[in-house]
């Protein structure tokens, strides 16, 4: 038991780790580089922290979710967790890109969404089969 909780500690301190630094970074972007005149490594810096942090941010807030409902965290546990946070990630830095690239508009927006749900429900039922 005890080494549940030191795992589950090195988990939370890692991805807590990661969340600070990726919004360290966030916060240096912001504060030093001019947005319109930056450059590709700055917006590619950007992006990347930002998906860094989300990802990071997710996964912790999914694990505590999955700790209140007594849920046990193991393996395939922390795989659904990861996959779930992963997708969410990608949906909300995969828009913000397309808005900053000025290529957002309703419809490629719903595409986007709707291609992150059917990818998950496929894992959904990929899992399914496997326990069956």
């Amino acid at each position: 038991m005890n080494l549940e909780k030191e795992r589950m500690r090195s988990w939370f301190f890692s991805l807590t780790s990661i969340a600070l630094i990726s919004i360290g970074i966030l916060l240096v972007i912001f504060t030093n580089i001019d947005p319109s005149g930056g450059s590709q490594i700055a917006f590619f810096g950007f992006f990347f922290s930002a998906f860094c942090a989300l990802f990071s941010i997710f996964t912790i807030l999914y694990s505590l979710i999955s700790m209140q409902r007594h849920v046990a965290i193991n393996n395939a546990t922390k795989s659904r967790i990861l996959r779930r946070s992963l997708i969410l990630s990608i949906i909300i830095i995969g828009l913000v890109l397309f808005s900053a690239l000025k290529v957002l508009n309703f419809l490629s927006a719903l595409n986007f969404i709707l291609a992150a749900i059917l990818l998950e429900v496929f894992f959904v039922s990929r899992t399914k089969e496997k326990v069956l």
